[in-house]
């Protein structure tokens, strides 16, 4: 059976990472085409991968107690048992941690596609970008077998030192396609070509789609409605103004990526989308947290977060959404979104990334 090839960052405990790469390989199963997460590890003895498989099981479920502290680590085991359960991955063992250009045979084409595959300053999962640098442009593959989806670098210009590399790895693509204007302004610059602009991988999936998967939290208390909020940055200067609209709506305030919340900060990619599709209010400088409140319908506020906002921009610039700025959110309108106009412009989109997935497929004469 001829298969597609998956290259992602594989940032394990990351939420939109991993919905991501599940949304990349569910685009392609849609249109009847098999499609694997290519994932490079350090060779390990059986043993070892037994024990690491075994623990990894055991602590991803919700025990009375937590057998062991570190909610760190069991946070990471769920997300493992998330990936293991619903994404198609190929562990490939290599001491150099470069996927070897033997396994171009064995697949009909390659994607390039994930949040940041192309940001240099991305530690990724060995804490060096430039670990997996190569791989992250395919070259491994050959040329007319080299794809990205929707990627993203997720910063504005390319340092003098990178530039050389950057401009011959993406020379070599076959087909381009990013998710933001300023990644296109930057291919276009950096080697004078067009990439297609298309959505994330995760919004060309339906609210049913992602139901099917999600699951409900089962240590938390959802007997009240509540107010979702999940930074990625620092927001203490936004904590009364929040704590304020919680108090006056009315709502419980449950926060993720905070350890002082403790079951909620061990919440695997199947439960964020189960507490975003219920929540009464997100409150975010998150990418997909705003994704998928789009996704939902939920009403949203979106706050800025350092270097990282030109992706969240072009989101609601797309989607006709920019009064969702925390800037530009009045009293009145918290929780008043019209998403009429974002829901035919999703279906355009998704036509045009359908389009795109497809000519993947025919092109390689892959069906």
């Amino acid at each position: 059976m001829k298969k597609i090839g998956i290259v992602t960052i594989y940032d394990m405990t990351n939420y939109g990472n991993r919905l991501q790469n599940y949304a990349v390989c569910k685009s392609f199963e849609k249109e009847g085409v098999y499609a694997e997460t290519l994932v490079c590890e350090k060779p390990i003895s059986f043993l070892k991968y037994i024990k690491k498989r075994l623990l990894s099981e055991l602590h991803a479920h919700a025990l009375p107690i937590y057998l062991i502290p570190d909610l760190g680590y069991i946070r990471w085991c769920k997300f493992e048992k998330f990936t293991r359960k619903y994404i198609p991955t190929r562990i490939i063992y290599t001491e150099d941690l470069y996927l070897p250009k033997k396994i171009n045979n064995e697949y009909a084409e390659f994607v390039a596609g994930s949040d940041q595959i192309w940001n240099y300053e991305f530690p990724g999962r060995f804490g060096n970008y430039a670990i997996h640098s190569k791989d992250y442009f395919l070259t491994f593959a050959d040329k007319n077998k080299r794809n990205s989806l929707s990627a993203s670098f997720g910063i504005t210009e390319i340092k003098e030192e990178w530039r050389q590399r950057y401009c011959s790895w993406l020379e070599s693509f076959s087909k381009l396609s990013v998710r933001e204007k300023e990644a296109a302004q930057l291919i276009q610059k950096l080697i004078g070509r067009t990439a297609q602009i298309l959505i994330d991988p995760t919004m060309y999936l339906t609210e049913s789609d992602w139901r099917k998967i999600s699951s409900k939290p089962k240590r938390i208390d959802f007997s009240e409605p509540y107010l979702l909020e999940y930074f990625l940055s620092t927001n203490s200067a936004y904590d009364n103004s929040i704590q304020s609209m919680a108090d006056n709506l009315h709502l419980k305030r449950y926060k993720l990526w905070d350890v002082s919340f403790r079951e909620l900060f061990v919440t695997s990619p199947d439960e964020f989308i189960y507490l975003i599709d219920h929540a009464t209010l997100i409150c975010t400088d998150s990418y997909h947290a705003a994704v998928f409140a789009i996704l939902f319908k939920k009403p949203f506020i979106v706050y800025e977060r350092g270097n990282m906002n030109s992706r969240i921009d072009t989101l609601l610039q797309t989607f006709c959404l920019e009064e969702r700025k925390y800037s530009k959110v009045t009293k009145e309108s918290i929780l008043k979104v019209n998403f009429d106009r974002s829901k035919e412009i999703l279906k355009i989109k998704r036509e045009d990334y359908k389009k795109y997935i497809r000519s993947i497929i025919e092109e390689s004469s892959i069906l």
